[in-house]
């Protein structure tokens, strides 16, 4: 049971951490936050925690490698294409473009 949940949270902090390559600035911080009260709400859950797991975690996120605008552009181009293709709906595209509009216009 123990190992499953930690696998479960392992999964949860992956995505977490995924979504910080999309990330910069005030957003990144933001998501930073969300993931180490993740992180710390798990851990008090499990009735354990680590300083140094948080402070991996926080470096885990500042460090991951952002996405190029080039990327970003192709995964536009893909998303339309889903879209296009009705795999996914305009609302989904309007969620997952976001971020990509911002690293296309350097924003």
């Amino acid at each position: 049971m123990f190992y499953k949940k930690m696998d479960i949270f392992q999964d949860e902090q992956n995505e977490l951490v995924e979504e910080c390559k999309w990330l910069s600035g005030d957003e990144l911080e933001k998501q930073i936050i969300k993931t180490v009260k993740h992180y710390q709400n798990f851990s008090k859950k499990m009735k354990r925690y680590y300083k140094s797991d948080e402070n991996r975690l926080i470096k885990k996120c500042r460090t991951s490698p952002r996405i190029s605008k080039d990327d970003a552009i192709k995964k536009m181009k893909e998303l339309k294409e889903f879209l296009d293709l009705t795999v996914i709906s305009q609302e989904e595209f309007d969620e997952k473009s976001e971020p990509l509009k911002k690293i296309i216009l350097g924003k």
